[in-house]
């Protein structure tokens, strides 16, 4: 009986909702990938799938940051650093108030040495979220006495 869950996630976006699962599938199956090749062929297939949901979904569906933010994540273990930093901005863009877009957006930025663009993102987030924990932490970590 799909009624309940086509009326929670929505007719369209429900039919396609098995590739955002599959996707998740191949990232959490990279724990296990010991070769740079079958890495590499997860991180696509999870692409492929979250592009798959993301081409059938409006640009107003509840779950759309979530799924960029995830499809970030797998564009950064390709290291495809423009495309995942895109997403996360798209997430944001969508909803503001997202945290888990300004946290990956934030690591990321980290991870490539800009602590000034760490702590913008921080601050941005915080416009939007005031009072979150995760962003208070990370701002509170970028404090010199913090």
């Amino acid at each position: 009986n799909r009624g309940p869950y086509e009326r929670i996630y929505g007719a369209g976006p429900f039919s396609a909702m098995h590739h955002y699962c599959r996707g998740l599938r191949a990232m959490i199956d990279l724990a296990e990938a010991e070769q740079a090749v079958i890495v590499r062929g997860k991180y696509r297939q999870a692409i492929s799938d979250f592009d798959y949901l993301l081409d059938r979904v409006p640009r107003n569906y509840f779950l759309r940051p979530e799924i960029l933010v995830t499809k970030a994540s797998a564009l950064l273990g390709l290291k495809e650093d423009f495309a995942a930093v895109e997403c996360f901005q798209e997430a944001i863009q969508i909803q503001p108030d997202y945290v888990p877009a300004y946290i990956g957006l934030a690591n990321y930025f980290e991870s490539v040495d800009d602590p000034e663009s760490v702590r913008y993102v921080i601050e941005m987030g915080l416009r939007y979220a005031p009072d979150h924990p995760a962003l208070l932490g990370r701002l509170d970590a970028l404090t010199p006495d913090g």
